[in-house]
Order: C-alpha cells, then structure tokens, then sequence
C-alpha cells in the first residue's frame, strides 16, 4: 500500500476510517464509543446491538508506523461526532481531554450536542450548583480548544415540559449569560445553536463567533 501515491492513500484512509456517525459518551469512567444510528442523537436509549457496533478498519492503523502516522488523523478529521447529555451524570465533552490526546481533539471537524438544559440546572445562570457551573463553563471551555472544528450543532432543550411552562422566569433570565462563551468561539465556519423554545429571542451577541441561533418548531402543546 505505501507504494501506491500519497494522494490515493489519503482517499482510502477516508473511506477505511471515515464516513461513520459516531456517538461519544462517559459511562462509569469509561469513554464509549458506538455508531449513532438514530436521528436527533437517541441511540444512546436503545440496548447496544450490531447495528451500533463501529465498523471502522482499525486494523489499518497497526500495519505499520507510516500508515498510523498518517491515517490517524482521518479517525477523527472524517467522522461526524454526536454527544447527548440528558442521561449522563457528567457531561462527556468537559472530560473527552482526559482520554484524547490534544493533537487529536483538534482533528475533529464535525460535532453535533444535545444538551439537556433542566437535568442539572443549567437553565439557572445565579442557582447553578457550584460543580455544576463548573460543567457547564469547562465544555465550553473544551470546545473553545478544538481548533480544527469546522461545523458545530449544538441543540439546547428542556427534557422536562414543566420548564416550558416556566420558560420566561428561567431562559430569559439567564440565557445571555449562558451563551457569553458562544462570543469567543472562532473556529466553526458553520456555528449553528438550536435554542430551547420558539419563543426565545434570537438576537443575543455571538461576539467574533459565526454563530447562528435557530428555533425548534412549535409544538402544538407549547404554551402560548
């Protein structure tokens, strides 16, 4: 394989490696990693089938030092990431540097988030608890280092309706300030932040961010 040009190599250690949806998630200390094979990130509620097994040639990169140190990169670089947060006790991105080597976390160029907003206060700005305003600004501070980024989706919301019902003592209290961080983030040339309600407001700073915010679809039990 190594005689064959550098160019092809690189097409095959795209397709060897890539093209796969990946969901990443912290499970009792362990990072896992299965195919996300459901829209809108669920695949974490179904039991672990064939169908969420990785089909990647992982082989190929222990063929020799020359193909690793250049196929590496495609692992990361040529797969779309997925994370949803409203099952786990930690957030995984705040703690993915604890198991990928920084050169690598630069590498990913596409990211899509669920983040349950409710599940532990986050929607709180002033009565956050202390370790979990610590969550909060660490993945943000995580994806602020992901310097090789290119697109982010990042899908804010309420899993429990009753803060639907809540929503303008909560959101438009504290939704400025939790984006603040969004005003730093340079790096995603498509920056995309689906907000939890119709009825927030979209004109919030994205700073020297390209961010857009976008809102869900009413659904016809919101209230009015």
């Amino acid at each position: 394989m190594t005689k064959l040009p550098l160019e092809i190599r690189r097409l095959i250690y795209a397709k060897a490696l890539g093209e796969v949806p990946i969901h990443l998630s912290l499970v009792n200390g362990q990072l896992n990693a299965r195919r996300c094979s459901i829209r809108g990130c669920a695949c974490y509620l179904q039991p672990l089938s064939t169908k969420h097994k990785l089909h990647i040639a992982l082989p190929l990169l222990r063929t020799c030092r020359r193909i690793y140190s250049e196929a590496v990169e495609y692992l990361y670089s040529s797969n779309k990431f997925f994370i949803s947060t409203d099952v786990e006790d930690y957030p995984t991105l705040g703690y993915l540097p604890y198991f990928i080597l920084p050169q690598r976390m630069n590498q990913i160029t596409n990211l899509r988030i669920d983040w349950d907003l409710d599940r532990h206060g986050f929607f709180q700005a002033d009565l956050m608890p202390p370790v979990h305003r610590d969550e909060w600004y660490r993945t943000w501070d995580v994806l602020g280092r992901m310097k090789g980024l290119r697109t982010l989706h990042i899908r804010l919301f309420f899993f429990l309706d009753l803060w639907l019902q809540c929503y303008g003592d909560f959101w438009e209290q504290n939704g400025k300030e939790l984006l603040e961080p969004i005003t730093t983030m340079t790096a995603p040339k498509v920056f995309v932040v689906t907000l939890p309600d119709w009825r927030c407001s979209t004109d919030l700073g994205v700073g020297k961010s390209r961010c857009i915010f976008q809102l869900p679809e009413r659904n016809e039990d919101s209230a009015p």
